[in-house]
């Protein structure tokens, strides 16, 4: 193994591939242990997102790490589970939401920025949850929290065991109050 190792944590990311290293993938957990790693140099880690289960997309597939000599160093990638989805948010006067708008979902992560006509791509959603939007750059920003519910059952079962079959799935969300949201 080599006494200067990377261990890769991707959780959700089981079976991805470790580019440059043939052989190495992450357990059904999302780990790999990448040994040889060259201390005190600048180590790439890259994961091959062709790899990635349906439901699951990373932040950034690759990180730079540099260990120092006999060190176990952590790659750690910000992974998602869940859906996949383009929202279009409406006020609660059913304008649509301010272009550049923040997105914020349930555990306080900016999820997206609103784009033209109130339309956001949102990946790792729940079947139906709230996000809070705001909008203005200031502390006590305008903004406001929406219900949204993902029409799952349009969803296609594949069993063909391929990969990048995921749905994109579409639905409209309005505001349920307007409020100065907590700046993020």
């Amino acid at each position: 193994v080599g006494d200067t190792v990377i261990l890769v944590s991707a959780p959700g990311a089981g079976g991805v591939a470790v580019e440059n290293n043939t052989g190495i993938k992450t357990n059904s957990a999302g780990y790999a242990v990448v040994p040889n790693a060259s201390p005190y140099r600048v180590n790439n880690v890259a994961l091959r997102v062709e790899d990635l289960p349906d439901n699951a997309e990373v932040k950034n597939a690759k990180l730079n790490v540099v260990p120092t000599k006999g060190a176990v160093v952590l790659a750690q990638y910000e992974t998602r589970q869940g859906y996949k989805a383009f929202l279009t948010l409406r006020d609660h006067g059913g304008s649509a939401v301010p272009f550049s708008s923040k997105v914020y979902d349930s555990r306080g992560r900016e999820a997206g920025i609103v784009g033209s006509r109130g339309r956001v791509y949102l990946t790792g959603l729940d079947a139906k949850g709230e996000l809070d939007v705001v909008w203005g750059g200031k502390p006590g920003a305008d903004g406001c929290r929406v219900k949204y519910e993902l029409p799952i059952a349009e969803v296609p079962v594949d069993t063909s065991g391929k990969k990048g079959r995921a749905k994109i799935l579409t639905a409209k969300a309005s505001c349920m109050q307007t409020a100065a949201l907590e700046k993020r």
